[in-house]
């Protein structure tokens, strides 16, 4: 498939709906060129919205924070941005 016709059919599956990860990985182009097609065509581009987390993740937070990890190392260990810890403990009226 030529770079055109990647590009195109990347474009395509995004009106679609299919996430943009999945785009790169199966069209086999960046994420910088499928945005920067978008662009260039008007496509308006979707808010991002993160993923729910688990029980059992919101459980594990609960925990770790309890025995004494740090907000930071949380984030780390579970693949999360801090404020994202914070504001699970915030739910949970821990912090």
């Amino acid at each position: 498939m030529v770079k055109s016709e990647k590009v195109e059919r990347a474009v395509e599956l995004y009106k679609q709906g299919v996430p943009i990860k999945r785009i790169v990985e199966e069209v086999h182009i960046s994420t910088k060129t499928l945005y920067k097609a978008l662009k260039e065509r008007g496509e308006k581009l979707r808010k991002s919205s993160p993923r729910r987390l688990t029980s059992e993740e919101v459980e594990k937070i609960r925990k770790l924070y309890l025995e004494g990890y740090s907000i930071y190392r949380i984030a780390k260990e579970l693949g999360l941005r801090p404020s994202r810890v914070y504001n699970v403990l915030k739910k949970l009226s821990i912090k």
